[in-house]
């Protein structure tokens, strides 16, 4: 009798333990499989104050950061015509139009300052052409100059002229 007792509750643990890992297996299935990625760019986009623009990359060049945050990735958008408008008018409050700054230029493209060559060439690296008519924001995560730290940064930027919205992300 204790036998078939113990058999029984035996039997029901195997069951609930298969039944639950069934269930975990199940959840995880269901899953969007680009998750992460997902929800990095929306993080981008609303590190920027784009949220609004209704905005999904239509290409993506590098790697995004990983579990420990490093890595480096471009996302790319189209601009629809009938958004151009108000993106520009959004922009033209808080971003910079125009050209790099010095500091931005040199991190991306390589150059010089008085006393340092910089070969990072971020831009380059993941293919971000030169914009000569659009806009920019840097967000720089270090403290002080992106000169003396290029760690950890990101960097929109809107091409006028091509009608795409370039997002950047670096964490080293």
């Amino acid at each position: 009798m204790k036998k078939t007792l113990i058999i029984i509750i035996a039997s029901l643990g195997i069951i609930c333990m298969v039944g639950i890992l069934l269930v975990v297996v199940y959840m995880n299935s269901n899953k969007k499989t680009d998750a992460y990625e997902t929800s990095a760019y929306e993080q981008l986009i609303k590190a920027f104050e784009l949220d609004k623009m209704d905005l999904k990359p239509s290409k993506k060049k590098g790697k995004e950061p990983s579990f420990h945050g490093d890595g480096m990735a471009l996302y790319e958008f189209n601009v629809s015509d009938k958004n151009s408008d108000k993106i520009e008018k959004m922009l033209e409050k808080s971003w910079d139009k125009g050209e790099f700054s010095k500091e931005v230029e040199v991190i991306m493209y390589g150059g010089e300052t008085e006393e340092t060559i910089y070969d990072y060439k971020y831009g380059e690296k993941v293919d971000l052409p030169k914009i000569e008519n659009g806009y920019w924001k840097l967000i720089n995560e270090n403290d002080g100059s992106l000169l003396d730290n290029a760690n950890d940064f990101k960097l929109a930027v809107y091409d006028i002229d091509n009608l795409k919205m370039y997002i950047f992300e670096n964490h080293i």
